[in-house]
């Protein structure tokens, strides 16, 4: 069984969150209290990291990334050597970061 696991996400894309807090409050009914509550507990178990770490792997980010706005996360990636949790089909149609979906993370904390 995997014990432990380090989640990551660019300051852009929390700064990407925030900016859609509106929307999210409205469509999950809960107050922007509640909303940047959560942001503040989220942030204890999810390490944010600076955009500008991944920049010198930005180049071969986009050639992998199946969109342009993932490219951040697949230049994080590469720079990390991690895999990316993600349930985005077409993730997988590259071979140089591992992509595992929720289910893949709950069979491999499930492994003896």
């Amino acid at each position: 069984m995997i014990e432990f696991f380090e989640f990551c996400t660019l300051r852009s894309r929390m700064d990407e969150l925030e900016s859609h807090c509106e929307e999210i409050c409205r469509k999950s009914r809960i107050s922007k209290d509640k909303f940047f509550q959560s942001i503040e507990e989220m942030a204890l178990f999810v390490k944010v990291i600076d955009d500008v770490t991944a920049s010198d792997k930005a180049k071969e980010g986009k050639k992998l990334a199946p969109h342009l706005e993932d490219a951040p996360l697949f230049a994080l990636a590469l720079t990390l050597g991690c895999p990316i949790w993600s349930k985005e089909d077409a993730f997988k149609d590259q071979t140089q970061v591992k992509i595992y979906n929720t289910y893949d993370i709950i069979r491999l904390m499930q492994l003896d």
